[in-house]
């Protein structure tokens, strides 16, 4: 029978990477003449992901920690065969912000801000977010999802958020407002005199 070994070699360690699997063969008897080659792969519940090789991974194969499988199996002239595996470990896929938005959007000089987001793990993993506040670039102290005023007017409001799983952190996304001015309000009007007659001037 033949002698064979079998190896992996990725572009890209995720759920999305390119995995191509190379094996070497011998045999004796068919010497010079190589065995043929062929592959297949099996994800980590041992279903067949087919024999493309290279294999190019989805989320839907596996996620972080899942082993995919390369089985590569020798044939000779003869008809006789044998196999080697080979093994590569999915890493964690970091997780993606989708969208960071900051209310309200005109905010002014007294309103508390508010950063909402939403983000996608490959893996499945929760998401998670870290928020930075900025006014006109400079980093805040607040490390929560809000920031509250005062404010000055003019001043440019930023919240960068980064995603998380816990495992690695993703690209962090902001939004921005600048404050606007405070309309002023009319809080009583009181008319002079009280007493009104028909050719008198009423000061407001």
């Amino acid at each position: 029978l033949p002698t064979i070994t079998a190896s992996i070699s990725a572009n890209g360690s995720t759920n999305t990477g390119e995995l191509t699997c190379a094996a070497t063969a011998y045999d004796v008897d068919d010497f010079p003449t190589t065995p043929s080659l062929s592959y297949e792969w099996f994800d980590g519940n041992g279903q067949s992901l087919g024999s493309s090789n290279p294999l190019q991974l989805d989320p839907s194969m596996g996620s972080d920690g899942d082993v995919i499988t390369c089985e590569a199996t020798a044939t000779d002239l003869s008809g006789g065969s044998a196999s080697d595996t080979a093994n590569h470990t999915v890493t964690n896929t970091p997780p993606v912000a989708t969208s960071v938005v900051l209310t309200p959007t005109n905010p002014t000089t007294q309103d508390t801000m508010t950063c909402t987001t939403s983000g996608t793990d490959a893996d499945g993993d929760s998401v998670s977010f870290t928020y930075q506040w900025l006014t006109n670039n400079q980093s805040q102290t607040e490390t929560s999802n809000m920031l509250s005023g005062p404010f000055i007017v003019g001043s440019l409001i930023a919240c960068r958020a980064t995603p998380t799983d816990g495992k690695d952190d993703g690209t962090p996304m902001e939004d921005s407002a600048t404050v606007e001015n405070t309309l002023p309000t009319v809080s009583s009007v009181t008319l002079s005199p009280s007493s009104v007659y028909t050719n008198d001037m009423v000061t407001a």
